[in-house]
């Protein structure tokens, strides 16, 4: 064997040690944590809203449908990153969570986000938009500045 073909070898073998160890990073980041993987899969689609320049969202959920539309767009998570996973991507890390407080077949947070969480709260599509205008708050926080 010549030095040149040995030499073309050793850079196929070291070209193909390098794909194999992204691929196998790339499925590792891509992967569902053990403690998930038994949870429902979700999948989601967007479309045009009713509303000018705004997309609606909508979760499928075990049997339920979910949106996020104008009307969710200023509803947000007291805590950003909900624990209590009841639900996942079909792919990614992405979850599907509860929200303290209130009842899953009502509003859940999703996971929107790609390389960083983003949940979003999704309602009900048969349960009615949020009115704030008849909301009857017992207590609201307002930030220290």
């Amino acid at each position: 064997m010549t030095t040149k073909t040995k030499w073309l070898i050793g850079v196929a073998a070291v070209a193909a040690a390098g794909v194999a160890v992204a691929v196998i990073g790339w499925f590792a980041l891509e992967a569902v944590p053990a403690g998930h993987l038994h949870l429902p899969k979700y999948s989601l689609e967007q479309t045009d809203s009713a509303h000018r320049w705004y997309r609606r969202t909508t979760v499928h959920f075990n049997s339920a449908a979910y949106v996020n539309d104008f009307e969710d767009y200023p509803i947000w998570l007291a805590n950003p990153v909900p624990t209590h996973a009841i639900g996942r991507a079909p792919f990614g890390n992405s979850l599907v969570c509860s929200i303290p407080g209130q009842e899953p077949t009502d509003y859940i947070a999703v996971d929107c986000g790609s390389e960083m969480e983003a949940y979003e709260v999704f309602r009900n599509a048969n349960h009615p938009p949020f009115d704030w205008r008849h909301a009857r708050f017992q207590t609201m926080d307002s930030p220290a500045r």
